[in-house]
């Protein structure tokens, strides 16, 4: 089934979608997310902008957006996306369904089409999820930082880390992000966002959705929203390195709470730190910031969860990397990605699936 959306068809048939859009100081790349809203092919949205008291002209430029789609309010001294994300759920949404885009990132003219295309196949699932697309200040594609496996048809494979089980998400084999999310409003009545400052209540949120709802949770494989490596946000403020290892720490004994998780998987907690510290190190290290990679990196081996043999084994190579060239550290990651995705597709089963069929894509997940 391939399910298109009009603008000509009875709003009263098809659902509204509520858009979350946190914005603190976004004066440089708010007015572009906006607009790749606006340009969307699926109409029936409402998009709620949540203002964390910005310094700059946000909300000038906000206000110069004409459509009565578009909400905006303006909180103060919350200073975390997660809090303000829970003013547009709790306060701003009135929605059927629930999506997010943060003020520096970009939606595709059919992403929203894209999300409810397979909603309306598969009416029992309660979330869709798809992946973003990395790129720099000036939206241009990161190729090195890309994930889905390109197929000859148009169409994407996932790699199978990109499956959503308790064991992937624990040891961060892929990062699922809000603005990648589709959901049904009722889900946030039983999973809250926690308020924690540097981003890393997607883990504790996208844990809890697998844990409670991981059946009803449909993985689409294709590329939903364009997300900029901007180093003026929050996530990539290297002032933020203190408090981004102290959330992790945070965040790892939080998600070792939850009842929901076996006892075989309690096991890898240890491993999970060392992961972590890995690659939040890397990253950084691709970014430029060689500092806060190595004091990354160093932490993990300060962690009384870590044994030395476990830092050694996952830490050390990328630590001695750190003292090589951005550049090189990028041309060798985009090597690693791009041998590792030949290799997947060499041993995978092939399958040529239509690049816009809805109704197949939890069937690369289930099998």
């Amino acid at each position: 089934m391939n399910t298109k959306l009009k603008q000509s068809e009875n709003p009263a048939v098809l659902p509204l979608i509520s858009i979350i859009m946190p914005a603190y100081n976004a004066e440089l790349f708010i007015g572009e997310a906006i607009s790749s809203v606006l340009a969307q092919t699926y109409p029936y949205w409402e998009l709620c902008v949540i203002d964390d008291d910005s310094q700059d002209k946000t909300a000038e430029i906000v206000a110069s957006f004409e459509d009565s789609r578009i909400k905006y309010r303006l909180v103060k001294n919350i200073r975390c996306p997660a809090g303000t994300r829970n003013v547009g759920v709790s306060e701003m949404a009135t929605g059927e369904w629930i999506c997010f885009l943060d003020a520096d990132d970009l939606y595709f003219p059919n992403t929203l089409e894209k999300f409810l295309q397979t909603a309306l196949v598969l009416p029992q699932q309660m979330g869709i999820y798809g992946f973003n697309l990395y790129v720099d200040r000036a939206g241009r594609p990161i190729p090195y930082r890309s994930h889905l496996i390109p197929r000859p048809d148009g169409g994407y494979d996932l790699p199978p880390e990109f499956a959503p089980t308790v064991e992937n998400i624990l040891l961060f084999r892929y990062f699922f992000y809000f603005c990648g999310a589709f959901l049904r409003r009722e889900i946030f009545k039983t999973i809250p966002i926690q308020n924690l400052k540097h981003g890393e209540e997607d883990y504790l949120f996208f844990m809890d959705l697998f844990l409670q709802y991981g059946d009803k949770i449909t993985i689409l494989p294709d590329y939903v929203y364009q997300y900029r490596c901007n180093p003026l946000s929050m996530t990539q403020d290297p002032r933020q390195i203190d408090s981004q290892i102290i959330n992790i720490t945070s965040q790892i004994e939080k998600v070792y709470q939850n009842p929901l998780i076996s006892k075989s998987d309690r096991h890898l907690k240890p491993l999970c730190y060392a992961i972590r510290c890995r690659q939040e190190g890397f990253a950084k290290l691709l970014s430029g910031q060689k500092d806060q990679g190595r004091q990354m990196l160093l932490f993990g081996l300060r962690l009384n969860q870590t044994s030395i043999w476990l830092w050694i084994r996952h830490c050390l190579l990328v630590y001695l990397l750190s003292f090589m060239p951005t550049a090189f550290l990028r041309l060798l990651n985009g090597q690693r990605e791009r041998y590792r995705k030949i290799l997947l597709y060499m041993n995978s089963d092939k399958r040529m699936l239509p690049h816009n069929h809805p109704g197949e894509a939890a069937c690369l997940i289930s099998g």
